[in-house]
């Protein structure tokens, strides 16, 4: 499950290389066709959906759910719907895999909350298109996903982004996480 899919690029390969089915949500209907035009003939089902809306999905009916830095533009309420939905659908032992803007040593982070504030902690608003972004410092993604994760791994890493004709380096957290498992009743 890909969760804010974009063009279905990470789908596609992992089809190609590990899993037997994908599935893939994005809000943007323009990337949503680009995803079905990469993926044709293979077993993937691209949706336009909001991943802040309840998945269409059984209970305990995925292996593995990906957020490539797709969940950073919910807001609290909507990151916490969304974690539930989650941890909803994936099997008992199912895994988690995210990427997420990082605050840690982010100067362009830090400038972008300092001009252009977003309506929560830690959020900016991108002027270029509206959208709010929410950056993670190490403590703040531990609490948000450790409730219903394990965290298997949690690593810091450097990217550059390009916005206009100006590339910005910044970080993620990259992170693996497997659903908690439920307490033996006695």
């Amino acid at each position: 499950l890909d969760l804010g899919c974009g063009n279905g690029k990470n789908l596609k390969y992992m089809i190609e290389h590990f899993a037997k089915q994908g599935i893939g949500y994005d809000i943007s209907k323009t990337a949503i066709d680009h995803a079905k035009a990469l993926g044709q003939g293979l077993p993937l089902t691209y949706e336009v959906r909001s991943i802040a809306d309840p998945f269409p999905l059984n209970e305990n009916s995925v292996d593995l759910a990906l957020d490539v830095t797709s969940s950073n533009s919910l807001s609290h309420a909507e990151r916490g719907k969304f974690l539930k939905e989650i941890s909803r659908v994936l099997k008992p032992g199912g895994y988690c895999f995210t990427r997420a803007l990082c605050k840690d040593g982010d100067d362009n982070a830090k400038n972008l909350i300092k001009q252009f504030p977003g309506p929560e902690s830690d959020t900016y608003v991108l002027a270029e298109t509206g959208i709010t972004e929410r950056v993670f410092t190490r403590q703040d993604f531990i609490d948000t996903y450790s409730e219903r994760f394990d965290i298997l791994s949690l690593e810091k890493t450097t990217g550059y982004q390009r916005w206009g004709n100006q590339k910005y380096r910044r970080n993620y957290w990259v992170a693996y996480l497997q659903i908690k498992k439920l307490p033996k009743l006695s």
